[in-house]
């Protein structure tokens, strides 16, 4: 019985059509609750101001230490069920409520985050792309050569799927001219990136 209602919730958090929408699927959460969810997916990575949900990491297991998690912290079963179907829901972005009291921090968080989204939705040729160009960046060292002012672009050296959101939210600002002169090709790509996501501020 436990089983099928945990899978009667995976299908209701995937009924929605996500990948040929515009906007985004975006929730503030308290910090605490950010903080139970990396606790209980992986309790080693880097504790995130915002995380998009690419795929769903809450099986059956962890999902129910996610919500004994939840209710340790004070939360009640209806808040507990609002926040595991947020996590359960693919193609959410969730952010830390604490980076709405700095305005330049969301907007660069809010920017990362939904480039991921975008990035998500291209095809398989565009995603081709900009694989084959990061590799290639990868090893002419750039990014090794990033680290040195920058410890960040070991984010991008372990996970190709960090490249376009740190150039677009400003990290690596300094790409963007690469990508323009050397990768057109990668750079049509990014641009439209980089423009929808200004759009939907």
């Amino acid at each position: 019985m436990k089983k099928l209602a945990y899978l009667l919730l995976i299908l209701s958090c995937l009924c929605s059509p996500f990948y040929n929408k515009k906007k985004f699927s975006e929730y503030f959460v308290p910090e605490k609750v950010l903080e139970c969810y990396q606790q209980t997916i992986n309790p080693e990575a880097n504790f995130p101001l915002g995380h998009y949900i690419d795929s769903i990491y809450l099986d059956k297991e962890k999902l129910k230490k996610f919500e004994e998690k939840l209710e340790e912290k004070g939360y009640t079963k209806k808040e507990i069920e609002k926040f595991t179907k947020i996590f359960l829901t693919r193609d959410n972005i969730i952010y830390n409520e604490k980076i709405t009291s700095n305005k330049d921090l969301k907007e660069r968080v809010t920017m990362h985050e939904r480039a991921h989204s975008l990035v998500a939705r291209l095809g398989k040729k565009e995603k081709e792309i900009l694989q084959k160009t990061w590799r290639n960046l990868l090893e002419r060292g750039v990014f090794s050569n990033l680290c040195i002012y920058n410890p960040c672009a070991w984010h991008i050296i372990t996970n190709r799927e960090e490249f376009i959101p740190y150039i677009i939210d400003g990290t690596f600002l300094s790409l963007e001219d690469t990508l323009r002169i050397n990768y057109p090709d990668a750079y049509k790509i990014y641009e439209r990136i980089k423009k929808e996501v200004k759009e939907n501020k």
